[in-house]
C-alpha cells in the first residue's frame, strides 16, 4: 500500500499497520524476512480488516493479498489469501484510482477483507 497507507491513515479514525514493513516494528520485518505466516501476526494483533489497492478482480474465490508487491520489489515476501466471501467493500473511481493517470498502474480498486482468524 506505500503511501496510500499513509493516506488512509489520516482519514481514518483507528489505527493502521502498513504492510510492506517500511515503517513497522521487529517483529514484524522478522516476520517478513522469515516468510512467516503474517495473517497468524496480524491475528495476534487484533487486526480486523485487510484493505489493498487491486485490479479488478471480477468473480474470484480466493486471492493472494502482496505484503509487497512484486512489481516493485524482486524479494518474494509472504502474502495474505482472502475469500470474496470476506469482502467488505470494493471500491472504483477512475477520477481518483485512474490506472493511466498513475503511470500504468493497474491497481485501480479498493478493496477491504475482515481478516478471518479462525
Amino acid at each position: 500500500m506505500g503511501d496510500r497507507a499513509g493516506n488512509f491513515a489520516f482519514q481514518y479514525d483507528g489505527s493502521v499497520s502498513q504492510l510492506e514493513g517500511i515503517v513497522n516494528d521487529a517483529e514484524y520485518y522478522r516476520a517478513i524476512r522469515n516468510r512467516a505466516d503474517i495473517k497468524q501476526l496480524l491475528c495476534h494483533r487484533h487486526v480486523r480488516f485487510l484493505i489493498a489497492y487491486e485490479p479488478d478482480l471480477g468473480s474470484y474465490r480466493q486471492h493472494m493479498v502482496e505484503t509487497i508487491r512484486t512489481d516493485l520489489s524482486q524479494y518474494p515476501a509472504p502474502r495474505i489469501e482472502v475469500s470474496a466471501s470476506d469482502e467488505v467493500i470494493r471500491v472504483h473511481n477512475n477520477d481518483v484510482f485512474d490506472p493511466v493517470a498513475a503511470n500504468g498502474d493497474k491497481t485501480s480498486y479498493l478493496y477491504a477483507w475482515r481478516l478471518s482468524c479462525d
